[in-house]
């Protein structure tokens, strides 16, 4: 399971790396007309998130790799959005080119979209989704992020074959998969497709 937060993490932040060099429009492979790197904003809902830390120092690798070429500055939102919506409005007033942001609150999108469209700058959202009609209402916005849906499949698929598979998985014998459910945070909409959609598929 690690691995595969670690590749998740991996293809997030490239994907994201993507956006950045199309939304900034940079002509030399991402820095700006200038000749400067370019200057991402990269704000994460909390630091100490171990999926979140994952894409950090993803994102930190591809820094490295492309030296020169774009600087990453990292703002811990402190699962607080109150934290986040601050930091966001000290960034907007530096020389920044785009802004990364995982949201602490999807229900804040709109809020934080209207403070970035402002300013003008392009953004990219990432782990997090805003509705729909929030990122579409502005053209300079994107979301990056996994098919929750098709990772809750995939997840029930993977439990669903090893309990075929391995009889001794049922260690009390009665034919019945008993098992508990970690899921993530209550108002992230990704992992509560993800827990609907791993049960739907071992139920089916």
């Amino acid at each position: 399971m690690r691995k595969i937060k670690k590749l998740l993490a991996m293809a997030t932040a490239t994907l994201m790396i993507g956006g950045l060099f199309v939304g900034c429009g940079g002509k030399d492979g991402g820095s700006t007309a200038s000749g400067d790197p370019v200057k991402v904003g990269v704000f994460l809902y909390k630091f100490d998130d171990t999926y979140i830390s994952t894409v950090r120092q993803s994102l930190q690798e591809i820094q490295k790799q492309n030296e020169g070429k774009v600087e990453f500055e990292f703002i811990d939102g402190k699962g607080d959005q109150s934290i986040q919506n601050d930091t966001i409005d000290t960034i907007l007033q530096k020389d920044i080119d785009l802004l990364m942001v995982n949201l602490v609150d999807i229900g804040a999108a709109p809020t934080v979209l209207n403070k970035i469209k402002d300013a003008g700058k392009p953004v990219v959202f990432f782990n997090r989704e805003p509705a729909a009609d929030v990122v579409k209402s502005y053209d300079k916005a994107m979301f990056v992020g996994t098919n929750a849906q098709e990772a809750g499949v995939l997840q029930g698929k993977i439990l669903a074959d090893q309990w075929k598979a391995n009889p001794a998985l049922d260690k009390n014998g009665d034919g019945v998969m008993q098992y508990v459910m970690l899921k993530g945070e209550p108002d992230n909409a990704e992992a509560v497709a993800r827990t609907k959609f791993s049960v739907s598929t071992i139920n089916d």
